[in-house]
């Protein structure tokens, strides 16, 4: 009634409707990646073994395949609702895609076309937040339930993957190497757009921007070690890239800049 009194019911009807086509795919497109990778982990099992006392007795019964397949299916369900519930949001970011403007201004630094920062970074950056997501909570749960089932444990001082846990995870830490490569990609666009809040100054130019670059080089690097992982039994090949990419991270993001800016500060008075 308020959007009627405002001649806005159209306009609100759409933007309704624009929410629940978002909700909808990222609802789905999270069930299908959850159900998916939870159908990978439930055919690594053998069996399920409960403990059951009778009288004095104490037996141990397995547990029907049936009650497995429920079990994976609503954890699955459960974990793509968590995921997709705030899609709804994105709306604003979706319908600036259909915005046009008729520009030759573009900027000094990546020159780009000003119409890129308002009407395209913003969906590119809200989509690649969304699979960063889904691949790094799927990681999580999985080598969870990997770890629980006995596939990835430490013995002889090394970390031991059965082969079917390792094509997996090999598999998932590929796609997160790969999307991280997308975030990297991103973060000049959004320093140059402000968006992160940091000035205009030689440190952006000489340090966060060729950082940024850097990073995904090396996220595309890693993505090919966590690939290589798959065929090659050699857990170091991925402890060593991940911790590798995880300390250019913080140290190109945060120590390298604030570094960077104390050394080009003015002289401090003693």
């Amino acid at each position: 009634r308020w959007a009627e009194a405002l001649r806005a019911g159209a306009t609100h009807a759409a933007i309704a409707d624009l929410k629940l086509m978002l909700l909808a795919i990222a609802f789905a497109l999270a069930a299908v990646w959850a159900l998916g990778n939870l159908y990978l982990v439930y055919r690594t099992i053998g069996s399920v073994h409960v403990p059951r006392r009778l009288g004095n007795l104490e037996i141990v019964e397995a547990v029907p395949r049936r009650y497995l397949v429920y079990g994976t299916v609503a954890l699955g369900l459960v974990i793509a609702v968590l995921l997709s519930h705030a899609a709804g949001s994105w709306w604003s970011a979706f319908a600036l895609l259909g915005s046009r403007a008729d520009s030759s201004v573009r900027d000094p630094v990546l020159h780009r076309e000003l119409a890129y920062y308002m009407f395209q970074l913003p969906w590119e950056r809200t989509l690649q937040g969304y699979l960063a997501t889904l691949s790094a909570v799927m990681l999580v749960v999985v080598v969870a339930l990997y770890g629980l089932m006995g596939a990835i444990r430490v013995g002889r001082r090394q970390l031991e993957v059965a082969d079917a846990a390792r094509m997996h995870l090999g598999g998932l830490l590929t796609v997160f190497a790969v999307i991280l490569a997308m975030g990297f990609r991103l973060d000049p666009a959004e320093y140059v757009a402000g968006l992160r809040g940091v000035p205009y100054d030689t440190v952006l130019l000489d340090v966060r921007l060729p950082v940024s670059h850097l990073l995904g080089g090396v996220a595309l690097a890693v993505a090919l070690a966590s690939l290589a992982w798959i065929w090659i039994d050699r857990a170091a090949l991925v402890v060593a890239s991940w911790g590798a990419l995880a300390l250019l991270a913080l140290g190109g993001t945060f120590v390298a800049p604030a570094f960077s800016a104390a050394l080009r500060s003015p002289a401090r008075v003693a």
